[in-house]
């Protein structure tokens, strides 16, 4: 059993043909080296063990080594022979014509020319085979690629309708900011405001009860009496700029394009409106009280609700 896998073990590694390739050198059959290399395992198995083995392979390996350099020494000798020879060569015949003589190719060269033919055969085979894995690998690479940008121009397309959807977002975020801050401070105006409008609409009630009353017990002489109505008309002058920021339509109160109009308010007699000037300012009290109150109810309510939060 030890030869029979020792001889296959030399046939996987082509130990076999290498030997039956010398022994065709020398004129022997496949059969007559088969048989040798069968004696020699017997013999090697007669002598024993390992032991045996080794020096039939140290054997085996020098014979086949000297074999290959003998070899190798008469090719070298029988190719310098033939390149020192011109081809072709003529000689002399007995009827003094000269033929032309060729070289003919050894079997040795036979052999090593067909053995390099089927070598470069079975190289240009595997060069080819290598070559369609590569076409086949760069098919695949330039799949892979093809996906892959996909995939990325897909990523980016999203990305950017992702980016175009925040920044129309954060438009409407800054919209609604700015509104937000409008009502703020539209709704801080309005409270100051409100205030001050109530602040006015007491200084104008209580001053306008004094000064249509035209009395001696609240100013002393028409002069103050004069200053009073000044400090009152631009109370009312001042509520009705304010409500006129937040409300449209607003009239002056003390526009009066008609003198009739101041013709027909009677003036009481006294001392505080002897004067014309006053007399005239009286009347402009009355017209223009008149107008604010039909306003002042409303305008109060309206800068009240100008102050509410909703």
């Amino acid at each position: 059993m030890g030869i029979l896998r020792t001889i296959q073990r030399w046939k996987s590694v082509e130990v076999f043909d290498t030997l039956t390739s010398l022994g065709e050198r020398f004129g022997l059959e496949r059969a007559a080296t088969w048989v040798l290399l069968q004696l020699g395992g017997a013999a090697m198995a007669g002598l024993g063990g390992w032991a045996a083995q080794g020096l039939f392979f140290g054997f085996v390996g020098s014979v086949c080594v000297y074999v290959m350099l003998w070899v190798a020494q008469r090719e070298q000798a029988r190719s310098g022979f033939i390149a020192s020879s011109p081809l072709p060569i003529s000689a002399p015949n007995l009827a003094g014509n000269s033929t032309p003589v060729t070289s003919q190719p050894c079997d040795d060269q036979v052999a090593v020319h067909a053995a390099l033919v089927e070598r470069v055969a079975g190289l240009d085979h595997r060069v080819q085979k290598i070559d369609s894995i590569i076409a086949e690998m760069a098919t695949q690479i330039s799949q892979v690629e093809e996906r892959v940008r996909d995939r990325l121009d897909g990523t980016r397309d999203g990305i950017i309708d992702s980016i175009k959807d925040i920044r129309k977002g954060l438009g409407s975020l800054q919209t609604q900011q700015k509104e937000f801050e409008r009502q703020i401070t539209d709704l801080l105006r309005a409270r100051d405001a409100n205030r001050r409008m109530k602040y006015l609409a007491g200084e104008i009630d209580h001053r306008f009860d004094r000064l249509v009353k035209a009395q001696t017990v609240y100013y002393p002489n028409g002069p103050a009496w004069k200053a009073d109505y000044e400090n009152w008309k631009l109370f009312v002058e001042e509520f009705y700029s304010t409500i006129a920021r937040w409300a449209q339509g607003i009239v002056d109160p003390f526009g009066i394009q008609d003198d009739r109009e101041l013709d027909d308010v009677n003036v009481p007699e006294g001392e505080l409106l002897s004067s014309f000037e006053n007399q005239q300012r009286y009347r402009r009290l009355v017209i223009a009280g008149d107008r604010y109150f039909q306003i002042k109810t409303k305008a109060l309510d309206f800068i009240a609700t100008k102050a509410t939060p909703d």
